[in-house]
């Protein structure tokens, strides 16, 4: 699968937007059964919810994520239902399938989803410039933990002490021991 490994900044969701993103829809989903007889009720529902899901067609990959996992799509008791006569695949013709035209289904998924990514990629760098600073600039940051609207917005200054990449930074107080990781949207320059 070629997973990676890749550290994110605290308070900046738009490191992980496809976590975000699957979070949200999940959480609408919930939110539509969850109404006020079934408010508590949301752990027994999880599982149903993350099952539609993972069998719903994905816009952007044109296929579910069952089928991708699986070279399948889910059988459910209604499809036996009202389809009583449905052909079963025998073993021999799911792996012919599964050697042959499942990668193009994966390669295919794959391209859908990068140039999705290319195209959000564009808008997000049209609609947001992050300004770059250098190691030794004074920076305030964003203060996450506000109390009310009328808390300070930043805190500081940090100094920056290393820069990680392009739009991340480690960050010192002056006289203290603790480093913080910051996303470049999240400070600003200390005048």
């Amino acid at each position: 699968m070629n997973a990676k490994w890749q550290l994110s900044t605290a308070y900046h969701p738009q490191t992980n937007g496809l976590t975000e993103r699957v979070n949200r829809t999940i959480c609408s989903m919930l939110m539509h059964y969850c109404q006020e007889q079934n408010q508590t009720k949301w752990t027994r529902i999880l599982p149903l919810i993350n099952f539609a899901y993972n069998s719903s067609v994905n816009r952007i990959n044109q296929v579910s994520p069952f089928f991708l996992l699986y070279g399948r799509e889910p059988m459910l008791p209604v499809d036996l239902q009202t389809n009583p006569d449905v052909k079963k695949t025998t073993l021999g013709e799911y792996m012919k399938f599964m050697n042959h035209e499942w990668k193009f289904v994966k390669e295919q998924a794959q391209i859908h989803s990068a140039t999705s990514q290319e195209k959000q990629a564009e808008y997000h760098d049209k609609k947001n410039k992050i300004r770059t600073y250098e190691v030794g600039q004074l920076v305030l940051r964003e203060f996450n933990l506000r109390e009310g609207k009328l808390g300070p917005k930043y805190e500081g200054p940090f100094q920056i002490i290393k820069k990680m990449g392009n739009t991340t930074y480690i960050v010192k107080r002056e006289n203290s021991t603790d480093e913080f990781r910051v996303h470049a949207s999240q400070i600003k320059l200390y005048h």
